[in-house]
């Protein structure tokens, strides 16, 4: 993803910024882009792009296809659900970016065999995930996060059904033990 950009409306003004940060991020012109042919894309992508064929995207089983974009475009909406709304635009846009990182850097994809499209374009910037990332920014000389985030989780071993039995039996003894006592009184 070279570019994320929240306006209310679906404008060419609003095209023409992503364009412009897409060119920005790629630091080129790419060959060829695939939209659904939105009025609004066309002319932005001609004055932001004048070299690149401009290609409709003829459906989901066709070969040329913006699935990968409507794919997460469907991301983006499951994960807006649950936030109910944000306070402003500019929380918006800084959520996208979140967003954007997360699916660039950290994320691997099925598409790209489990890996994720920074290591695909080879860009290593020595961080794992998010905690990693918390970590640098906070300049911390010790680990924010506790030993046990960091570790290798150890799961306890679960009790054999022998055991979770007896201990079952023993819970109900002592509770009935705990109503004779109060029935004597």
């Amino acid at each position: 993803m070279l570019a994320i950009h929240l306006s209310p409306r679906r404008s060419g003004e609003a095209a023409a910024i992503t364009m412009r940060k897409a060119v920005e991020a790629a630091q080129k012109h790419p060959k060829e882009i695939i939209t659904d042919m939105l009025g609004s894309y066309i002319k932005p992508i001609r004055r932001t792009m004048p070299h690149t064929m401009h290609l409709k995207s003829e459906g989901l089983d066709a070969e040329l296809h913006n699935n990968l974009s409507e794919r997460l475009q469907g991301t983006l909406r499951d994960r807006d659900k649950v936030l109910r709304g944000l306070k402003s635009r500019e929380a918006g846009q800084t959520y996208l970016e979140g967003i954007a990182v997360d699916y660039n850097l950290f994320r691997p994809h099925m598409a790209l065999k489990d890996s994720t499209p920074a290591a695909i374009a080879g860009v290593n910037i020595g961080l794992r995930n998010w905690g990693d990332v918390v970590e640098k920014l906070t300049y911390a000389t010790k680990p924010t996060r506790p030993k046990w985030q960091t570790s290798e989780r150890v799961r306890p071993e679960k009790p054999s059904r022998r055991q979770r039995i007896e201990d079952a039996v023993e819970a109900l003894r002592r509770r009935t033990r705990r109503r004779a006592r109060y029935c004597h009184r």
